[in-house]
């Protein structure tokens, strides 16, 4: 693994490109589903705080089938390592991937695309502490994950079978104190 080191506009710059990356990636998965005399079910996958220490409630990841305005239905919840904050799908949304707030880790799921069911595929370190965020490569062949507390982003690459790789390159941010300096004492990337 690589370690580097980057100002704080180079990795917006990074994180603005894999967001947007992100984005066109669901905005076209989104177009193959018929609208109209919809044929393919939907399905939505919400992340939770798990701990104590951040007041949660949740379980882990909730898959509700979407059949309408107003009209979800919960089907299941997987039990997950704590705070599966922040979810992302892969662009053909074939994989589901989760980051774990406040721990050190990032979870691969494989996706049926009939039920929408979620198989727990591995997990990976993230290379720092609470990541919470994270984009896929417009190709699907890597993940990057941005870790608040330590003020890191790391490249896991992705399998062909959605399983992450450890991480190939750890970038960490420099750059002054934000304003609120008791809160921001150095970079801490997050969406």
């Amino acid at each position: 693994m690589r370690a580097q080191q980057a100002s704080r506009r180079s990795a917006l710059a990074l994180g603005t490109g894999a967001a947007l990356a992100l984005s066109v990636g669901e905005a076209r998965a989104t177009e193959r589903v018929p609208t109209a005399g919809r044929t393919h079910a939907r399905f939505a996958y919400v992340g939770c705080y798990t701990t104590a220490e951040r007041n949660g409630q949740g379980k882990g990841i909730a898959v509700f089938r979407v059949d309408g305005p107003g009209r979800w239905q919960l089907l299941e919840t997987i039990p997950t390592a704590d705070n599966p904050s922040f979810l992302a799908l892969d662009r053909t949304q074939s994989f589901l991937y989760a980051v774990h707030g406040d721990r050190d880790q990032v979870s691969a799921y494989a996706v049926s695309r009939r039920t929408g069911r979620l198989t727990p595929l591995n997990s990976q370190s993230s290379q720092g502490t609470n990541p919470v965020h994270l984009a896929l490569a417009p190709d699907n062949s890597r993940l990057l994950v941005a870790n608040y507390a330590t003020g890191t982003l790391a490249v896991l690459p992705i399998a062909r079978d959605g399983t992450l790789r450890p991480a190939t390159q750890v970038v960490g941010l420099t750059g002054t104190a934000g304003p609120h300096r008791s809160q921001q004492t150095g970079p801490h990337p997050h969406h």
